[in-house]
């Protein structure tokens, strides 16, 4: 199979554009799960979307991936205790 390449000024010249967001999304969705996307209306949060389809809204808190204890409560550290993926 032959790759196709082009320059890298052409590369970083398309990053802005339809594109490029187009062909970061097609590499982004071609990583292993779980994927993650901000969490639409929540500064701050994330959705983690498993290989299964499961959708789960939660934050990073010390490198850490935590859910939220219920959907829409923006949860303090100390409220937090169930750890994603366990």
């Amino acid at each position: 199979m032959k790759l196709k390449t082009r320059p890298l000024s052409a590369c970083l010249r398309s990053i802005e554009s339809a594109e490029g967001r187009e062909r970061l999304a097609a590499h982004l969705k071609s990583l292993p799960y779980p994927h993650y996307e901000p969490a639409p209306g929540s500064s701050g949060l994330l959705v983690k979307i498993e290989a299964n389809g499961k959708r789960t809204t939660g934050r990073f808190v010390n490198r850490k991936s935590l859910a939220s204890l219920e959907p829409g409560l923006i949860p303090r550290k100390r409220d937090v205790r169930w750890k994603m993926g366990s």
